[in-house]
């Protein structure tokens, strides 16, 4: 299964990190 999560939105990026396996890609 894959989690997309957005993280530094207050930076104005919006940055997806793909957690797959516990894994950050």
């Amino acid at each position: 299964m894959k989690k997309e999560i957005y993280i530094s939105e207050s930076m104005g990026e919006s940055r997806i990190a793909i957690i797959e396996d516990s894994t950050l890609v």
